[in-house]
């Protein structure tokens, strides 16, 4: 909790990246993946980065989720 005080203290708004990397990953169609180079300087290949996230729909699915179980 104490993080949380110091990190970014008095935002109302926390994002959870990793959550939302799960999702995006167990549903891919809340999210956009892209393919890009890496930089010059390392190995070159190309890595899959995300570039967007339906917010919304992420929402919404967590708390369909929830909902779901408590039925």
């Amino acid at each position: 909790m104490a993080r949380w005080k110091s990190n970014a203290a008095g935002d109302g708004v926390r994002i959870f990246w990793d959550l939302a990397l799960g999702v995006a990953v167990l549903k891919p169609n809340l999210a956009t993946l892209v393919k890009r180079n890496t930089p010059p300087q390392n190995k070159q290949r190309q890595v899959g980065v995300y570039t967007a996230i339906d917010t919304q729909a992420m929402i919404k699915d967590w708390w369909d989720f929830f909902e779901e179980k408590a039925k």
